[in-house]
């Protein structure tokens, strides 16, 4: 077992493919994925605002949208502009029209509207800034409505009662500042983890059979197949043994990511990675050509993501769906993840996932081995005919 797994990591380390691939290719997509979203949250969107109204109120309208922390005013109108025609150019996201007659309606205490034209097509985009928006408004027109009862000579107190009779109070657990980077970095750091050992996974199998004498099954007994899976499986886990750790410390020295039960979460990546690694395995020696095996390791990486229920919820996928969803390995890998590495939970929260990843990697190394062994027996029955 030891000559073949200095046989496989001397391969591993030396070949220019799995270099790219298992060494550098995590790190180069971690500081993709992490500079995209270093900012943590969405930030400054361009609007254009339409006055129709130039008068304080609505001066001060602008002056707060303009300082809620996802918008800014790119732009201000007198007349109202192509509103498709804007939002197509992409210069600006969004376009607020502010009513004719805005401040003498709310002095006289009648209902006025103020319109948002917004592009839907980024459900992310169009939530920021109807959230921002929204809230704009209701603080103007809180503070509005506290001038007039001002006026109307109405005590502070009572006044206070009136203009925030129901008020709501959150308390964001996890992730409070509502931080992108802490949001998607790590699933999407997972899946393209995936999509690596799956893919290098394929072609090992591939170099199994070119330079390990795959292909003359009869110098092989069952200790000998024993041997040369598990050297090959601890070669791949050793560099993975050594990436995880260094990207987890870029997560949190790096980019200040706070993550809890790092050894917990680690070992679990581990134990995700050999279950991945040995299906991995099982495409390579019943797919014979390469390429068609790469392709099918891309193909079961693809759905990963949205399966892992991050851009879609599981609850709210179709029956059959949710039910393959709640399988994926990503999905429980991520679920785990969550749980040790954010909420910092005890045990008995991520024993379940826990549990399905040793399943997984205890069923797929088993069918890889049993794969292996029937296929071994049909190259020599295959050889004996053509004798």
């Amino acid at each position: 077992m030891i000559t073949m797994y200095v046989n496989e990591l001397r391969r591993l380390l030396t070949k220019n493919t799995y270099v790219l691939m298992m060494v550098v290719l995590p790190f180069v997509m971690f500081f993709i994925f992490a500079g995209v979203y270093t900012r943590g949250s969405i930030r400054d969107l361009p609007i254009v605002v339409v006055d129709n109204d130039h008068t304080a109120l609505s001066r001060t309208l602008i002056r707060s949208l303009d300082g809620a922390q996802g918008l800014k005013v790119a732009d201000i109108l007198e007349s109202m502009p192509d509103v498709k025609q804007e939002l197509l150019s992409r210069r600006v996201h969004a376009v607020i029209v502010i009513p004719e007659n805005l401040q003498g309606d709310v002095k006289r205490g009648k209902q006025t509207t103020v319109t948002v034209y917004k592009s839907s097509n980024n459900l992310i985009i169009s939530n920021v800034i109807l959230s921002d928006v929204s809230t704009v408004i209701k603080t103007v027109s809180a503070g509005a409505l506290w001038q007039k009862l001002q006026v109307k000579g109405v005590p502070k107190a009572m006044g206070l009662n009136i203009v925030s009779a129901l008020n709501l109070r959150t308390n964001p657990m996890f992730n409070p500042y509502y931080n992108y980077a802490e949001f998607m970095v790590p699933p999407l750091f997972i899946a393209a983890l995936q999509m690596i050992v799956l893919i290098a996974a394929v072609l090992s199998a591939y170099d199994s059979f070119e330079n390990d004498g795959l292909e003359h099954p009869e110098e092989f007994d069952k200790r000998h197949v024993v041997k040369s899976v598990l050297g090959k499986y601890f070669a791949h886990m050793s560099i993975y043994a050594v990436i995880i750790p260094a990207l987890y410390l870029l997560f949190r020295y790096g980019f200040g990511l706070v993550l809890h039960q790092t050894w917990t979460s680690y070992a679990m990546m581990l134990l995700f990675a050999s279950g991945i690694y040995f299906i991995g395995a099982l495409v390579g020696l019943w797919v014979k050509n390469r390429f068609f095996g790469v392709e099918i390791a891309v193909f079961l990486t693809t759905p990963g993501f949205v399966f892992a229920g991050y851009s879609f919820p599981i609850s709210a996928m179709p029956g059959i769906l949710a039910a393959i969803a709640k399988v994926f390995p990503m999905t429980i890998y991520l679920a785990a993840f969550i749980k040790t590495a954010y909420m910092d939970a005890p045990y008995i929260a991520y024993k379940s996932e826990l549990i399905t990843l040793l399943l997984i990697a205890a069923v797929s190394s088993a069918l890889y081995m049993l794969s292996l062994f029937v296929f071994i027996k049909k190259q020599r029955a295959a050889d004996v005919n053509a004798a």
